[in-house]
């Protein structure tokens, strides 16, 4: 008798049915949780790419709709900074708004957000 028919006369004793059908459940048990991850995981990319492409055209639409009330250009002296701040202060409409630009700009620093505020 060689090793490979004892092997296999072994295993034909120890696997029954019972045993085969069970393994068969579990198999077809973890297929299926498989399958709803890759669903999930499908879905997912989606919502992420769509995500993605929303931050984009936001950050792009912010650009354009940007500085109705920050300046142009950066102030230079303090009498403009302190008329930009009057006028702020006058009217909770303006300064409303200029929280709004304010947050609408992503940044990862205060480097960048300055500069992307201006």
């Amino acid at each position: 008798m060689d090793f490979n028919s004892s092997f296999i006369s072994i295993g034909c004793e120890q696997t029954t049915k019972s045993n085969f059908d069970d393994l068969s459940s579990k198999l077809d048990s973890l297929d299926k949780k498989v399958e709803d991850l890759l669903k999930e995981h499908h879905t997912t990319q989606k919502l992420l790419k769509r995500v993605l492409e929303e931050v984009k055209s936001t950050s792009h639409n912010a650009t354009k709709k940007r500085n109705k009330n920050l300046p142009q250009k950066p102030l230079a002296e303090a009498h403009d900074f302190a008329t930009f701040e009057d006028k702020i202060q006058s009217s909770e409409t303006k300064f409303n708004d200029l929280v709004a630009e304010l947050q609408m700009i992503i940044a990862s620093n205060s480097n960048k957000f300055v500069k992307m505020a201006w």
